[in-house]
């Protein structure tokens, strides 16, 4: 009688569409089946101030920061890049929004070792002096860790709205019902866990892995339940290392 084939593991992803597909491609490609289920519509706006505020602050700012690829992108999608390469130092959180700067041809003059906001605000503030202005195009509802940061530090910080997470229409009946049978869900953000799980309460019982240490505190103070595993840094590597641990799993 030959052997069965144990199943593969399924892991419902739940960021964004584009966000997504990294992610998948790796773990496919190491043996564990994805589910993307998008949480997340990322939509660029103008600021509450103003595209007329927004682009005299970057023309007089001494740093612009951003906290996420997405800002970069809302930037240009608002017609602002030529306020934007002015700036005498534009800083980015981590690789993936200083390469998201770098396909607009605007050069990352600050990245900080980790990436997080409050990190970047310190590694602004060991290159600025005090009183310099830093303004920070985000997300709204964006949490404070940066403006937190670079005030404490002495620095003036300017926060801008300029692009939002909206919720996708929630998926088919079908598709939650295969994300039943998941081995694991990962969430990026505790926007994930509540949209996911107020379109089907059932997938509270799967195991979870957050992208970060924030996420697993806020995702568990308001559901209830701890990660399985959390990733060291919020990189794709990180990631993937953390589903592997959650998965009991070796990938190569």
């Amino acid at each position: 009688m030959a052997d069965s084939v144990a199943p593969r593991p399924l892991v419902v992803l739940t960021r964004s569409v584009d966000d997504n597909v990294a992610l998948a491609t790796l773990l496919e490609a190491s043996g564990v089946d994805t589910l993307a289920i998008p949480t997340a519509r990322l939509v660029s706006r103008p600021p509450l101030q103003g595209l007329s505020a927004l682009r005299t602050a970057f023309l007089k700012a001494d740093a612009i920061a951003f906290t996420s690829r997405y800002g970069v992108r809302a930037v240009a999608d608002l017609g602002l890049l030529d306020a934007l390469r002015t700036c005498p130092c534009v800083a980015a959180v981590g690789r993936r929004t200083r390469l998201e700067l770098e396909r607009y041809d605007v050069l990352c003059d600050t990245q900080p070792g980790a990436s997080t906001g409050a990190a970047l605000g310190r590694a602004l503030a060991d290159r600025l002096p005090p009183g310099s202005l830093v303004v920070c195009p985000q997300a709204a509802h964006a949490r404070p860790e940066l403006r937190d940061t670079l005030v404490a530090r002495d620095l003036v910080a300017e926060t801008y709205d300029v692009y939002e997470n909206q919720a996708p229409p929630a998926p088919v009946e079908r598709v939650l019902l295969r994300a039943r049978s998941a081995t694991a869900l990962y969430f990026a953000a505790p926007s994930a866990a509540d949209r996911l799980l107020s379109w089907d309460p059932e997938l509270k019982a799967i195991p979870w892995v957050a992208i970060g240490p924030t996420t697993a505190r806020v995702v568990q103070g308001r559901h209830g339940h701890a990660p399985t595993c959390v990733a060291q840094e919020p990189t794709l590597d990180a990631v993937v290392a953390a589903i592997a641990t959650a998965l009991d799993l070796s990938l190569e």
